[in-house]
């Protein structure tokens, strides 16, 4: 625990108390008061592991939460792994949440991504994409589709074949 008081007068003072916290990942907790506004609590975290990072610091003033995280997982090796990463944004009108997954098993490479402009109230409201491409040197193809509210998309496919003369057939 930390305490930290700043007179600013014979009446005024400025006090921070502060908690950290080390855990699976390194937490700090705090209350700031002043004369000049209402008390805000502030908490950040922070979890520095490259295969499962996470950090995110909230403010909660006059009752509203203020906010930022983001997390990123990651198992695998070069030819076949899978990735997620997610950021969300906290406003007391909103909150924006973008998630990520890719992932790769031998050729085939597939992607997800979306983002939810009001997950807290609506999370119909989204914008979204899915992707898979299969890196085959015979046989290349791809499929995305891409959608977003109320409903909305578009949709696209290819694929190729080696023709046996050194050409490519669409």
């Amino acid at each position: 625990d930390h305490n930290l008081l700043l007179q600013l007068d014979a009446y005024q003072k400025v006090e921070l108390e502060s908690t950290y916290k080390k855990s699976p990942r390194h937490e700090i907790t705090a209350t700031l008061k002043t004369p000049f506004t209402q008390p805000m609590n502030l908490q950040a975290y922070i979890k520095p592991e490259l295969s499962n990072f996470e950090t995110g610091a909230s403010a909660v003033y006059e009752g509203q939460t203020y906010g930022v995280a983001t997390k990123w997982d990651h198992n695998g090796y070069r030819n076949a792994f899978q990735s997620e990463a997610d950021f969300q944004l906290t406003h007391p009108a909103r909150s924006i949440l973008t998630e990520a997954k890719i992932s790769r098993r031998g050729s085939r490479f597939t992607t997800q991504f979306s983002t939810k402009w009001d997950a807290n109230r609506n999370p119909k409201k989204e914008f979204a994409f899915v992707g898979e491409f299969q890196a085959s040197a015979v046989t290349p193809s791809f499929e995305a589709k891409t959608t977003w509210w109320p409903r909305n998309f578009v949709e696209v496919s290819g694929n190729w074949k080696d023709d046996r003369q050194g050409l490519w057939a669409v």
